[in-house]
């Protein structure tokens, strides 16, 4: 008896963390705003269980065309990224990447020429303001970074950008640029 507890437990364990990954075929990727949210102290890192979302993503997933899972970037429609152009005015809109109503990261829109400092996940792009272009990227495309200024050592930001469940929503809808 003891025997089949112990078996059960173990067969209950490995199965839930398998349905952690499992991906459906009506998940889908979302980007919203963060309406509210805190941050650790002396840090702009957002406490994930602080944030409440936006009611509608910012960005949905149909406007995502494309995850470049190498160099950390999505493309998006032109529509939201005019659209993106018009809210973006300030290191106030935050975001979190949502998959079907679950936070895998959050961060901010940030200007590539901004002079803010960022110890958490950002993301830029050449529409968010300033007289400089970044060479070599398109008007809709945004990159995620982690931090601000990009990749300085000191910091200790998670790297959840290739989260495994997002790398197989896009794998699973041809969205995956490896």
């Amino acid at each position: 008896m003891k025997n089949l507890c112990k078996s059960i437990l173990i067969i209950g364990i490995f199965l839930s963390f398998i349905s952690c990954d499992k991906i459906t075929s009506d998940m889908k990727v979302d980007i919203y705003l963060i309406k509210s949210f805190e941050t650790k102290q002396n840090s702009s890192e957002i406490i994930e269980n602080s944030v409440i979302l936006e009611v509608s993503p910012i960005i949905e997933y149909s406007d995502i065309l494309n995850y470049n899972s190498k160099d950390h970037i999505f493309t998006i429609s032109s529509e939201v990224a005019d659209a993106l152009l018009n809210i973006y005015s300030s290191l106030k809109n935050q975001f979190a990447v949502v998959i079907d109503s679950e936070i895998v990261y959050t961060g901010y829109f940030v200007s590539h020429s901004s002079s803010h400092i960022i110890d958490w996940t950002v993301i830029t792009a050449n529409f968010f303001g300033g007289d400089e272009i970044i060479i070599g990227f398109d008007y809709n495309e945004i990159i995620v970074d982690l931090g601000y200024p990009s990749n300085l050592e000191d910091w200790k930001t998670p790297d959840k950008r290739n989260d495994r469940r997002l790398i197989n929503i896009f794998k699973r809808d041809g969205k995956l640029n490896e």
